[in-house]
Parts: C-alpha cells; structure tokens; sequence
C-alpha cells in the first residue's frame, strides 16, 4: 500500500520566493487582521521611519509595511533552514498571494492605460486636433512595448482606429 500524503492546497512545484519582493499584504482575504506590538531601539525606529518618510521603498508606506515585509522574509529564511512543513507551506502562501496581488495591480494599470489614452485620443479626435492626436498614437506606440501582447494589440487598434 503507498504512502498516506497529506492534502497541501497550497504546494508548488516550484519555490517563487523572491528576495527582491515586497510582502507588505495585512490582510487576509476576508479582511482579517492580528496586531502585534513590539519593542525595538529608539535608533532602529529612526532608521525605518526615515526610510519610509524617504518613499525610497514605495512599497513601504508605513513602518508596518517595513515589519510585515521583514517577518515574511525571515520567516522564509528559517523554513529553508528548519524542518517546519507548516512555516514552509504558509510562506508558499505568502508568496502566490504577493504574485496575485502584484498581477491584479499591473491589470487595474494596464485598464487604466488603456483608459487614459482612449479617452486621450477620443477628445483630440472630437477637437479636430490632428496634432494632438499624432502625439497621443506615438505615446501610444511607445506604450505597447512595454506591455503583454493582448494589452498592445488593443493600444494598436486604438492608434488605427483613429489613424487619418
């Protein structure tokens, strides 16, 4: 008989992990949170406030964007060092929600490019101002190679639609 496997809703095939990403996420999904209060020098205070006062980190608006960032990470740190299934499991976790978060911010982005521009584009149009409108398509272009395929497919349409 096989070995009896434990049902992980969240496990991967792959560690997407990154040093390099801000979870600063409070939040579940339902809108539930835990506060916690801690002590730490006077000095290390200072350093984090200047550093979110600098908006060097955009993603650290807060200090408790600062904390809940570094606990993630350290938590990662010791669930690679560790034999804690569950620590392993939750930072995963941390992890998809982070890279779902950061894909339904570049959607909203992408819509409100699109949105922009078409509105843009729309109100040269109605003024006649063929000049403006040749500004708008050449930002528009520009656009479209900084975005997915489907994103600059329909900027594209947008220049032609408009296109004398």
């Amino acid at each position: 008989m096989g070995e009896l496997v434990q049902f992980d809703p969240y496990s991967t095939t792959s560690d997407n992990y990154d040093l390099d990403e801000f979870y600063t996420r409070s939040v579940d999904k339902r809108g539930h949170h835990s506060s916690a209060y801690i002590s730490i020098p006077p000095e290390l205070s200072a350093e984090i406030q200047e550093m979110v006062a600098s908006k060097s980190f955009p993603a650290y608006r807060t200090a408790g964007h600062f904390w809940r960032d570094a606990s993630i990470h350290r938590l990662h740190y010791l669930a690679q060092r560790g034999e804690n299934p569950r620590l392993a499991r939750f930072i995963r976790l941390q992890v998809h929600l982070a890279n779902a978060e950061a894909l339904l911010a570049e959607q909203r982005q992408h819509a409100d490019l699109l949105e922009k521009f078409g509105t843009a584009m729309e109100q040269a149009h109605e003024r006649g101002d063929n000049q403006a409108l040749g500004r708008i398509s050449q930002a528009v272009v520009l656009a479209a190679e900084d975005v997915p395929d489907t994103v600059a497919e329909a900027l594209l349409k947008m220049v032609n639609r408009y296109a004398t």
